[in-house]
């Protein structure tokens, strides 16, 4: 699935696209970062998420939450589905809905 993620400053970048091992069954990697062209002066990443069947939903939110935090709330879109998300369990849900599809 892709997600879009914004604003993020240069710093919340660098984490995401810095090698750390991730929950079983996941895979995420960034495709792309563009200048946000308003007042924010932020990036809009869009990056590819993949999970397994037995992938948790709850630990994919959380890493990638553990590494976008600094920039909440964000902005993110999962799927067909956008929100403003301030926490990790808001975004397992964006991750399940998109799941469920």
């Amino acid at each position: 699935m892709v997600i879009e993620m914004e604003p993020l400053d240069a710093e919340v970048l660098a984490l995401l696209r810095a090698p750390m091992r991730m929950p079983p069954g996941m895979a995420f990697q960034p495709i792309s970062a563009e200048a946000v062209l308003d007042e924010s002066e932020g990036f809009r990443v869009v990056a590819s998420l993949m999970l397994t069947d037995e992938a948790s939903s709850d630990a994919a939110a959380q890493w990638i939450w553990d590494r976008v935090e600094e920039a909440a709330p964000v902005v993110i879109k999962v799927g067909g589905t956008k929100a403003r998300v301030g926490e990790p369990a808001a975004l397992a849900w964006l991750i399940d809905r998109a799941r469920s599809v």
